[in-house]
């Protein structure tokens, strides 16, 4: 499902001055952090469980509002949250170190995995999948041109014989960028074959295991009891909350990653010491799909790359049955941003407010040189993230 959503973060710090700095400075980053969530820090109302990572360590770990309005469980980091299109990164590791150990090659027409789907007379590689290149249109927009329900349960079968069914594709595969989640969900069924495991086992057999995420996994089962598992809300009326959670689908690879804050932390260490697989994989990760003319894109392998301050970030978003969540991080200053939200309110995802508090030094810095460079054009300003229209709620269901 593609919602007009973004996520555009102040731009208050470029013009800030020296008294108001100094007056945000004597007030502790965690205290302005729990400002920014305190609309949601209450036991009537859900929210998110927040993590701010500098250096490998959680500098600011809290939950705010509730996983559970009807038995009163508050958000935390240790609670189980569905982060729908934020798994893509997974799964794109997951193909890094499939063909790290020959299972499969990037450059692999689909078809020797997936021999059912047609030959559309230019190879569609697992590559273009990966980039979200291969010219495929969306199941979700699919089951939507059909007489099926999106909300309903449809099996992997199913949903594969539905994409064999295209008969053109929306462009030659390498010729556009267009965020397609039936690359994805085919990504998770050649894992399968290629390796002869599932992705759910082949992901806690490669990265969640060696890394410790003892409470993640691709949830491949929609009848599976998930301890601490949060539940996702749609707001109805002032201050009431109707549930949104639901489990018929068990679908992954578009989605269907569920995880904590706290395991996430794990993840996000793995980027400053690249151990999955014997190492390599964080560096092909933020590598950009670049398309038949040479153009490069902004997609990565589940990754999106970004601009903050004249600092280079990547992230990625989800949105899904009234959860939202965010993981991005700013290499250079090994400072990560981790947001999962169960409730469906665009305004939950705040990651450039929290850059700002904790980036401010480094703001600073850019507005001072900006402001000495001769003739320098009026500051544009600052983004930590600026979502393209199809960024939140991605995909429905998973």
């Amino acid at each position: 499902m593609s919602r007009s959503m973004s996520i555009v973060t102040s731009a208050a710090l470029m013009v800030l001055g020296l008294a108001n700095m100094a007056h945000a400075a004597a007030d502790p980053p965690s205290n302005r952090v729990d400002q920014l969530f305190e609309r949601y820090n209450r036991i009537d109302s859900p929210g998110c469980a927040v993590g701010v990572i500098h250096d490998g360590e959680l500098v600011h770990g809290k939950g705010y509002g509730m996983a559970s309005l009807e038995l009163n469980v508050p958000n935390s980091t240790k609670m189980v949250y569905d982060v729908g299109s934020m798994s893509k990164q997974f799964v794109a590791a997951s193909i890094l170190i499939a063909a790290k150990r020959g299972h499969l090659s990037l450059d692999d027409d689909i078809r020797r995995f997936l021999p059912e789907m047609p030959d559309h007379g230019t190879p569609i590689t697992i590559r273009h999948l990966i980039h979200h290149t291969s010219g495929l249109r969306s199941y979700t927009d699919l089951i939507g041109a059909t007489d099926l329900s999106v909300g309903d349960f449809h099996s992997s079968d199913e949903l594969l014989a539905l994409i064999a069914r295209q008969k053109e594709l929306n462009s030659a595969p390498g010729d556009n960028y267009l965020y397609c989640n039936s690359g994805y969900f085919l990504l998770a069924q050649i894992i399968e074959r290629a390796t002869g495991k599932s992705l759910r086992v082949f992901a806690e057999e490669h990265i969640f295991e060696p890394l410790g995420m003892k409470h993640t996994h691709f949830h491949d089962d929609r009848s599976m009891v998930v301890a601490d598992r949060a539940m996702a809300y749609a707001p109805v009326g002032e201050d009431r909350f109707a549930r949104h959670w639901d489990v018929r689908g068990d679908q992954v690879g578009a989605g269907g990653l569920l995880t904590t804050v706290e395991d996430l932390l794990l993840w996000d260490r793995n980027f400053d010491a690249d151990t999955l697989a014997g190492g390599g994989i964080v560096e092909q990760m933020f590598r950009r799909g670049v398309l038949n003319n040479g153009e490069e894109i902004d997609y990565a392998f589940g990754l999106i790359h970004g601009d903050y301050g004249g600092l280079e970030f990547v992230y990625h978003d989800g949105g899904t049955m009234g959860f939202f969540s965010l993981w991005a991080r700013i290499p250079e200053q090994r400072f990560s941003v981790i947001l999962l939200c169960n409730v469906a309110d665009p305004d939950a995802l705040m990651p450039g407010e929290i850059a700002d508090i904790y980036l401010e030094e480094h703001l600073a810095e850019e507005e001072a040189a900006a402001e000495t460079n001769e003739g320098a054009k009026e500051a544009e300003p600052v983004k930590f993230i600026d979502l393209p229209e199809e960024a939140l709620g991605r995909f429905e269901g998973g």
